[in-house]
């Protein structure tokens, strides 16, 4: 199976780690949108042109290094009109449960959990050590950050960050393109379009 990534930023270092240590596929190049980086490498891998992507996108799986989450939506809709084939990835030293369901283009980093009957949307990043507990349910093109913890029965909205070392308890309710900054503690429902910060998580701002 030949695997094209999109995106050669920093976080396509860490995709391209998780594929060969999973040993999940044969890495053809990275396609980015940048003219800066076109013929250079990452990893040792060719950067090319999103032109060139158009002759090869039906002989390849695709998956998108692109940590910014409405960014990524956006590539995910133009490429998947263009006949594009989403590879999902868990690193091995991942843990996945059995009975959790995880979506198409979604990346499992390394020593990240996933729980039981845990529900992962598509093209999700669940990051470095990142804890999504039992029952959670996270909807497409979310972002758990490394080492953030979802507690059980946690939702998540689509598009929402979830931010590095951050803690959402039991139950609770994150919205739609939310942003949970870096090690707070939600301990209250988040509405659409908010971002929280603290301990205990308070909102600093909400877009309409």
């Amino acid at each position: 199976m030949k695997v094209i990534i999109y995106g050669a930023g920093g976080h396509a270092s860490v995709v391209i780690d998780a594929i060969l240590s999973a040993g999940i596929g044969e890495i053809k190049c990275l396609v980015d949108d940048d003219p800066e980086k076109w013929g250079k490498e990452v990893y040792g891998y060719p950067v090319i042109s999103p032109q060139e992507l158009e002759e090869q996108i039906k002989d390849a799986y695709l998956h998108l290094a692109i940590g910014n989450n409405s960014f990524r939506r956006e590539k995910a809709e133009e490429l998947k009109e263009m006949g594009a084939n989403f590879l999902t990835i868990i690193h091995p030293k991942a843990y996945v449960s059995p009975t959790a369901h995880i979506d198409e283009g979604t990346i499992i980093c390394a020593n990240a959990v996933v729980n039981p009957y845990a529900k992962i949307g598509k093209h999700c990043i669940i990051n470095t050590g990142a804890i999504v507990e039992h029952h959670c349910e996270v909807a497409d093109f979310v972002h758990i950050a490394p080492n953030a913890t979802l507690g059980g029965k946690v939702s998540v909205g689509e598009g929402t960050l979830i931010g590095l070392s951050a803690t959402v308890l039991l139950g609770k309710k994150i919205g739609r393109n939310c942003i949970v900054g870096a090690g707070a503690v939600v301990i209250d429902d988040v509405p659409d379009n908010t971002t929280v910060v603290g301990v205990p998580a308070k909102p600093i701002r909400k877009e309409e």
